[in-house]
């Protein structure tokens, strides 16, 4: 579960080509929304371990995981706006 109170989470692991472009989406995603972003890495927090062979992830604040891998700027953008009117 996430410990973030509010935003989103990104979580990632250094050197991963896929993780900084996704990176990119999600802050413009997140910022057109007023969503703050976390990011959190997978190989420093042992509580992530589940997101290892998954990164990058994107978690809502209640832990939700909203999108993964290859991540999709229109499928984020629809899942953090709904979010946004459900409270995740």
């Amino acid at each position: 579960m996430s410990t973030v109170p509010l935003g989103i989470e990104f979580i990632t692991r250094q050197g991963c080509t896929i993780c900084e472009e996704a990176l990119e989406t999600v802050h413009g995603i997140a910022e057109r929304l007023g969503v703050p972003v976390h990011i959190r890495d997978v190989d420093e927090e042992p509580g992530l371990a589940d997101f290892s062979e998954r990164v990058p992830v994107v978690l809502s604040a209640s832990g939700q995981v909203l999108a993964e891998g290859e991540i999709s700027g229109m499928g984020l953008w629809f899942r953090l706006a709904m979010g946004r009117l459900t409270g995740f």
